[in-house]
């Protein structure tokens, strides 16, 4: 989508590596966005940009343009044979949602490696919170992801509500790590402070927030492992910071 293209899903999800017949193994897919007055709208009532929603491979890439999503975004969805697909923003925005709804998930499911990367001057507007391992929220496989990372080197990412990092696993081998550097601008709670939510490092899982430099507004308390009656058998939280602000 490019020279003032513009890409409109009217209802329904945006599938990027969907099926095609049962048994889902389906096709890799590709979306790419660039150049300032292109735009990709996903307008239907629920819908979703979805990356990586079967067992083929989904790769997201932005570099400007506009992107406006009605509710969610999920990249790495379901599959183990999910492996390796990526949302990758270095620039323009995209927003997901209204206050209220509208998460951005990353490992899903049974995916492997499902990554999330924020260089340069990338806008990425949350309608609630960003979510890093959990469950599909219907049919599928259980929250067993493993090699869940996001890498925020520049960009800004905003959330109504807070950030989880090893959300829902179920797994002691699942993991999730938010690996924040350079420029990197985070904003939490920025429309609400009021719902008594927080930033959770490791509520099941193992969760890891590591900040080499950037800057890091968590506008609500930060909670370190378990939290929430969650039930998992392990929750092992982490938050190292060697240079930035927190």
């Amino acid at each position: 989508v490019r020279t003032g293209g513009i890409l409109t899903v009217s209802d329904g999800n945006l599938s990027i590596g969907d099926r095609s017949v049962s048994p889902e193994t389906g096709q890799a897919g590709v979306v790419t966005l660039s150049d300032a007055a292109s735009r990709i709208d996903i307008k239907g009532a629920g819908a979703d940009l979805v990356v990586g929603p079967r067992s083929r491979t989904g790769t997201y890439t932005q570099t400007d343009g506009t992107v406006t999503v009605v509710d969610s975004v999920d990249v790495g969805t379901q599959s183990s044979d999910n492996t390796g697909s990526s949302f990758n923003i270095s620039g323009g925005t995209i927003t997901t949602g209204t206050t209220g709804q509208g998460n951005f998930f990353v490992g899903r499911g049974a995916s492997v490696g499902a990554t999330v990367n924020i260089p340069g001057t990338a806008v990425v507007n949350v309608g609630n919170r960003y979510l890093m391992g959990g469950t599909n929220g219907g049919a599928g496989p259980t929250a067993i992801a493993t090699g869940v990372v996001t890498n925020q080197s520049g960009g800004t990412l905003n959330t109504d509500l807070d950030i989880r990092v090893g959300d829902a696993f179920i797994s002691p081998t699942s993991d999730a790590t938010y690996n924040l550097s350079g420029t990197g601008i985070i904003n939490t709670n920025t429309t609400n402070v009021t719902t008594g939510s927080s930033t959770v490092i490791g509520r099941q899982g193992t969760g890891k927030f590591i900040q080499t430099g950037g800057t890091a507004n968590f506008n609500s308390p930060v909670v370190i492992g378990n939290r929430e009656a969650a039930t998992a058998t392990t929750a092992n939280g982490l938050y190292r910071i060697s240079a930035g602000d927190l």
